[in-house]
């Protein structure tokens, strides 16, 4: 599982991050990249990583999630699914990732 998240953590390395419904979301510098990589494999073993690691793998995806939002990256939409879900800069009804309210 974790396997698949880094191959996803690698994809991110190209020049601009693809929705599932095709439409290109914004370039991220290298840096943000490392923090969106460091989220999904955290937010990997918060939901499912061994007991060993889980026990504060929510905390540390709730830290880097505060730190994208004041990077202001979020991840989808009001009204998205999560498959439709992508990385973007923030805007009006974007999901902030330290928890996951609307922006405004």
């Amino acid at each position: 599982m974790v396997t698949r998240f880094v191959a996803i953590a690698v994809a991110l390395g190209v020049a601009t991050v693809t929705s599932a419904t095709g439409k290109a979301a914004n370039n991220f510098t290298p840096e943000e990249r490392r923090v969106i990589a460091s989220h999904l494999y955290w937010n990997v073993q918060c939901r499912g990583g061994t007991a060993r690691i889980a026990s504060g793998a929510c905390e540390v995806r709730e830290a880097i999630g505060t730190v994208l939002d004041n990077l202001r990256i979020c991840n989808g939409l009001r009204g998205q699914v999560a498959t439709e879900m992508v990385y973007h800069r923030c805007r009006p009804g974007s999901y902030r990732l330290g928890n996951q309210a609307p922006r405004e």
